[in-house]
């Protein structure tokens, strides 16, 4: 009854009539207000820290450093070397110092203003290129975080002196999450506990950071996902950070404290997609048939790891593509420098390696005189072939028919001749089309498998409602939306009927953190083998009930079917409750094993979703502007749970990585401070930039999914900015090497190849 259906999201009547409640929404009473003093330069050695005028600001309840901390002063993510509070040295232009607790916003200010900060400023390592093996030590002796290396087939083929080869390397930037609500938190004390509500994508994650830094036990350490307002990454593990700074103030003071951060503060300070550099050099046969691919990866971490052994990990096994390629040579590297952190943005490192590839291919296809599109298809992995890292692909592979359907439904080969006789006569606006395909590894990988899991709980009430639980968030992306919908499948019965609890950490079980596309998936595997241990004792309550045997029960339309009997849903339920059958329940579902070893072989992913992308611009060759005009994206997705949140996902996460192929350019200053730090210089597309849209749904079932549904949400954003590129160098023959294409980068390409 729910799988399948376009239905309106759950929550939308809350959110626009503006019922729904977010962070900054709460108030309570005696309520303090928090905010954090922090680093004014990259990289220094702290001499002193005077804090007593400060203390003196009226309204001041507290200032809270690294001497205060109960705990460890470390902010634990994959790695224990983000500092908390710094103590000895700072790493990055506004690393946290300090937190003040006050009665206003207005005396927090006034308190930061009193604070003596005694520094010796260092000179900072701000160039990720230079960062490997500098004398400037940031961390461990060569300031490498972490490495892998994927070494399949033989690399000695490229000595054919038949193959043709083409290198080159490709600059990505910072990309600011631009989530329309900041990061925030309260923070309070309500039975002995220790209760956290923020806006957030791991709850548990938080509820480990605090128990960590404040030296609690779990069990009186509650966190609450308050309504999101967006995170694309963003408020994965940076919420450790914003709810423990709160959550020192609370625990000293015994008050309630809010901290909301403001938007220069969250964009200065919170993480970003890593900037990279991107070496690729691919070998083809004279037919276009790819042979081998060299790759180097290297991502500009910023002064701590947080989560970049795991954006490098997706990053270096995406870079050779959805391709069948028996021979890739591929080293990832992140590097510290003195910039904040960066951390997982959507994509999680492999949009950086996707544009240097599909630039690359454009590339290759120009040098054997073969259409972009042509040489792409003769390539494409399928059902039975071997990934980079060896994995045979053995169901739900949908590439094909996606590429195929995109190209198609673009009308890619009638524009290709139409552009180009448009082109032959107009003077200063060209027109182009670019394509470009991509794969996306679902689910946390071999490198995240210890948090792979995904716990649910059902209770079904003596009404037939039910309420279902899982340890995975909605951001807004509709996660409950599909999980009731799933769970009115299950049933067999209409959504209204079920309740999709706010997850709370004292109510449900961990189900690792909201990332990697697995909330679809992870919900349904979760929510869907709770349901199942309570129909399993309705249908042997129904088998004593009637005094026979049924092979098999069915829920279908507000019926139970069983034998030859049709039953209300309704009244089954009742029967059941009258007679005190359990009908609530927990589950665990541990997904499918994923491995990879020293040689970057194995299989990384238990499954992937697949698509392909064509994108259409003008271009004006005098001012260098860039104007899309429309885009057909065409996705893998196993089973569409609701088709409507599915290509509002496809047009959304388009428009983002559209966004970053375009426009979204964040500077660093010399001092390493972002100096785009608010939406007034910080460009994102607006409805004015938005496009034609044609999203294109594929279903290639995935056997092992809740209806056959896989994750696919991030891989919207994934593979759109070459695309974009590709289209400009079709239209002007620019060819953009580092983006955004910006005006300048635009002309500049134009007049190189001129």
């Amino acid at each position: 009854m729910g799988v399948g259906k376009s239905i309106i999201r759950l929550d939308s009547v809350e959110k626009v009539t503006g019922k729904t409640l977010y962070v900054e929404d709460i108030k309570m009473s005696n309520m303090l207000y928090a905010k954090v003093f922090r680093s004014p330069v990259a990289y220094g050695k702290i001499k002193n820290l005077d804090l007593e005028l400060a203390k003196k600001v009226p309204g001041v309840k507290g200032i809270f450093t690294y001497k205060d901390v109960p705990g460890k002063n470390i902010i634990h993510v994959i790695y224990d070397d983000q500092i908390f509070l710094a103590s000895d040295f700072v790493k990055y232009p506004g690393q946290p110092i300090a937190v003040i607790a006050a009665n206003s916003e207005e005396a927090c200010k006034e308190a930061i203003k009193k604070i003596k900060l005694e520094i010796e400023e260092l000179e900072p390592l701000l160039d990720f290129e230079k960062s490997k093996n500098n004398s400037i030590k940031l961390y461990g002796d060569d300031n490498i975080f972490c490495k892998y290396h994927i070494d399949h087939g033989n690399m000695d083929i490229i000595n054919d002196s038949d193959l043709i080869s083409i290198s080159d390397s490709y600059y990505t930037q910072h990309q600011e999450h631009a989530y329309i609500e900041p990061q925030g938190a309260v923070v309070y004390w309500e039975d002995n506990t220790l209760t956290i509500r923020g806006s957030m994508q791991a709850p548990f994650y938080v509820q480990q950071a605090v128990t960590e830094v404040l030296n609690m036990k779990k069990s009186r350490v509650r966190v609450i996902q308050q309504m999101t307002g967006g995170a694309f990454g963003g408020k994965e593990d940076v919420p450790n950070i914003v709810c423990s700074q709160a959550a020192i103030c609370a625990y000293h003071l015994r008050q309630p404290v809010k901290i909301i951060y403001n938007r220069e503060e969250d964009m200065q300070t919170m993480s970003k997609r890593h900037p990279a550099r991107t070496d690729i050099t691919l070998w083809a046969d004279k037919t276009g048939k790819f042979v081998a691919v060299k790759g180097y990866y290297l991502e500009n971490a910023g002064a701590f790891a947080t989560l970049t052994p795991a954006v490098l990990y997706r990053g270096t096994i995406h870079l050779s593509g959805p391709y069948n390629i028996e021979n890739v040579d591929v080293i990832g590297e992140a590097v510290a420098t003195n910039t904040a952190p960066n951390g997982a943005y959507r994509g999680f490192g492999s949009p950086q390696t996707i544009f240097a590839m599909e630039s690359i291919i454009d590339q290759m296809a120009e040098k054997l005189n073969m259409d972009p599109a042509d040489i792409r298809q003769k390539n494409l992995l399928k059902l039975g072939d071997r990934t980079c890292t060896n994995q045979v692909l053995e169901d739900s592979v949908g590439l094909l028919e996606a590429f195929d359907k995109c190209i198609d439904e673009s009308d890619y080969y009638n524009k290709i001749k139409e552009f180009k006789e448009y082109n032959n006569v107009s003077d200063n606006i060209k027109k182009g089309i670019g394509v470009s395909a991509v794969y996306y590894g679902v689910g946390l990988g071999d490198a995240g498998k210890h948090m792979s899991r995904a716990a649910g709980t059902a209770k079904i009430d003596g009404d037939g409602s039910v309420t279902v639980s899982v340890g995975v968030v909605d951001m807004g992306q509709g996660m409950r939306t599909v999980a009731a919908q799933m769970a009115a499948e299950f049933l067999g019965i209409l959504e209204d009927n079920i309740v999709v609890s706010q997850v709370d950490t004292s109510r449900v079980l961990d189900s690792g953190p909201t990332v990697a596309s697995r909330g679809t998936i992870t919900a349904g595997w979760g929510i869907l083998k709770a349901l199942n241990k309570i129909k399993k004792r309705i249908h042997k309550f129904l088998e004593e009930k009637f005094n026979e045997k049924f092979e098999d029960i069915h829920y279908k339309d507000g019926k139970v079917l069983f034998g030859n009997h049709e039953e209300s849903y309704f009244d089954v339920i009742k029967w059941a409750t009258d007679k005190k059958l359990t009908l609530h329940a927990a589950a665990l579902h541990i997904p499918p094993e994923c491995s990879f070893d020293e040689h970057g072989q194995g299989d990384a992913y238990y499954t992937y979703a697949w698509g392909a992308n064509v994108v259409e611009t003008e271009v004006n060759t005098r001012t260098g502007e860039v104007k899309i005009i429309k885009a057909t994206c065409a996705h893998d997705v196993g089973k569409a749970v609701n088709p409507r949140e599915v290509k509002g996902q496809i047009m959304g996460g388009s428009l983002q990585g559209l966004g970053y192929g375009l426009m979204e350019n964040m500077q660093v200053s010399s001092q390493g401070k972002f100096l785009t730090n608010n939406f007034s210089t910080y460009t994102i597309p607006t409805a004015c930039d938005y496009p034609e849209w044609n999203p294109i749904i594929v279903e290639e079932k995935y056997p092992k999914g809740p209806y056959g549904a896989k994750g696919f949400a991030e891989q919207p954003l994934m593979g759109m900015a070459p695309a974009l590129t590709n289209s400009i160098y079709n239209a002007c023959g620019g060819r953009i090497k580092n983006i955004p294409a910006i005006p300048e980068r635009v002309l500049e390409s134009i007049r190189g190849k001129e």
